[in-house]
């Protein structure tokens, strides 16, 4: 089974594969449908061009629908549910990509995904069918830096995008592009004032996504300019040098 890990631009092919799933985790599936409170992770294997929606958040948000439904009849509750990506860089096609949720508390409270049974499945585009066959090594090795995720709570909540160095920053821009995701106006202001970051995403950033960038911050300056001019005509008097008051004389 031929399986493409999208890291970075670069990307390898013919991995080596692990045994398939045994009989306890597949049983460990109906058992997880009888008891929609008991642990579970499921992970979701698919190509970016068969995710369904439109931008970046709504085919993940699709894509999180789709998996609790099939697994738990109801939508993705992220105040019951944690979840994963990786490789959803959707502004590529043909890319495979993965999507994890986690459901539940494991038995000990740990976060060792190894104490909490897991179903794997395959999107096709239309359904969820079962994964045929065994996962590549390198799924499996990556699998392990993802922690089981405990229940959001405000501890746990991520920082303000605002609030990462620079350096983050930008690579979070950079993310951003190649998912189709619009940067926020503080991320456009961002790379105004600190040119030199905008000049990092022009040398490490494909043509197309630089280009879409630029597009972003010429409307984001133009609106600033209308903004701007809109204001002054707001505040200078009338042309024939009243204040543009009714006179009763």
């Amino acid at each position: 089974m031929d399986i493409v890990i999208c890291d970075d631009e670069e990307y390898s092919e013919h991995l080596p594969t692990i045994e398939s799933p045994t009989a306890t985790s597949q049983s460990s599936e109906k058992d997880a449908k009888k008891d929609a409170t008991g642990p579970m992770r499921v992970l979701v294997q698919t190509r970016t061009h068969l995710v369904p929606g439109d931008g970046h958040s709504k085919k993940v948000l699709s894509m999180l629908h789709r998996i609790c439904l099939h697994q738990w009849g109801r939508n993705f509750n992220p105040y019951e549910d944690r979840s994963n990506t990786y490789g959803d860089e959707f502004g590529y096609n043909d890319r495979l990509c993965f999507f994890l949720v986690d459901h539940g508390e494991s038995p000990t409270g740990s976060d060792d995904p190894a104490e909490v049974p897991m179903t794997v499945y395959e999107w096709d585009g239309k359904s969820l069918q079962p994964f045929p066959g065994p996962l590549p090594n390198e799924v499996q090795e990556r699998l392990k830096k993802y922690r089981f995720k405990p229940k959001v709570t405000k501890e746990s909540m991520l920082p303000r995008h605002e609030d990462l160095p620079p350096e983050e920053r930008r690579r979070s821009i950079k993310r951003m592009l190649r998912r189709e995701t619009h940067p926020p106006e503080s991320d456009l202001q961002f790379l105004r004032d600190h040119p030199q970051h905008a000049e990092w995403l022009k040398v490490n950033l494909r043509p197309r996504f630089w280009d879409k960038l630029q597009n972003m911050m010429k409307e984001r300056d133009h609106r600033d300019v209308l903004h701007e001019q809109s204001s002054r005509d707001l505040d200078s008097p009338s042309a024939d040098g009243n204040d543009g008051n009714i006179s009763n004389d």
